[in-house]
């Protein structure tokens, strides 16, 4: 792969990331008038987000160490893994 492949698969990858977090902002801001509901008060609402934003910097400073340890192909397998194991449980 020469240097301008790489710089390629690099900014797509990166654009990827900001689709994927653009994503995650919609579902949190389309789903938060429903969660502060049923807590009943938008008191909550700051902790709802604060929690969320929490939860996704946590998990994904956990996905860079466990690349950093495992390897990008095998963290991947592992990815698909948990979450289809979730998706089974879950019905």
């Amino acid at each position: 792969m020469n240097e301008s492949q790489k710089r390629t698969m690099v900014t797509i990858a990166l654009l990827l990331s900001n689709i994927m977090t653009g994503m995650d902002a919609t579902i949190v801001n389309t789903a938060l008038p429903a969660i502060t509901g049923d807590l009943h008060g938008l008191a909550y609402m700051g902790w709802i987000v604060a929690t969320f934003l929490l939860g996704l910097q946590s998990q994904h400073r956990f996905g860079v160490s466990l690349v950093s340890i495992v390897g990008i192909k095998r963290h991947i397998f592992i990815q698909q893994y948990y979450f289809h194991l979730v998706q089974f449980f879950k019905e």
